[in-house]
């Protein structure tokens, strides 16, 4: 780079020339490195492309989950028959042994990778506002009651009084 020569001034001395590359480099780098953040900006998801990535996630588990667990259940039908039969050969027992053992294990491995259902902090402030807006609620209408029954004894009141007046 320093040493083609294209411009009026270039580095003469090595340290020039090794400060010069290194001063490329480096502006490389962040050129790359900007624009690989602003690409990746561009394919950063959205909260409903999330969801949709979710959802079809959890239905592939659901799916992958049920069919282990047909396959377990068949595994120990299978040798349930092996072993309530005597005519079975033992290497059809054990073969029927290792496939049930196989399908356990596989099945307990989907449990186990399954996300646990915990709940996130939107639902978590929802369900704490619902609380506060109930107890909001009854503090209204308790008030309210109060208010009626301050306004229905100041009307007593008033009529007693007009009735002392008027008399």
């Amino acid at each position: 780079m320093a040493t083609v020569g294209y411009g009026d001034r270039v580095p003469m001395t090595i340290p020039g020339q090794v400060l010069m590359v290194l001063g490329a480099m480096a502006t490389g780098i962040l050129f790359a490195g900007i624009l690989s953040a602003s690409f990746f900006a561009l394919l950063d998801l959205t909260e409903r492309d999330r969801s949709v990535f979710n959802l079809l996630s959890n239905e592939k588990e659901a799916k992958a989950t049920s069919l282990a667990a047909a396959r377990l259940i068949q595994a120990a039908w299978n040798h349930y028959q092996c072993r309530r039969r005597e005519a079975t050969p033992v290497g059809v027992a054990n073969a029927a042994s290792v496939l049930l053992y196989a399908a356990a294990q596989t099945a307990r491995k989907l449990r186990k990778s399954k996300k646990l259902s915990v709940p996130s902090l939107t639902d978590q402030l929802r369900d704490e506002f619902a609380g506060l807006h109930a107890l909001a609620m009854a503090d209204h209408e308790a008030r309210c009651q109060r208010l009626e029954a301050m306004e229905a004894d100041l009307d007593a009141s008033l009529a007693r009084a007009h009735a002392l007046v008027s008399a």
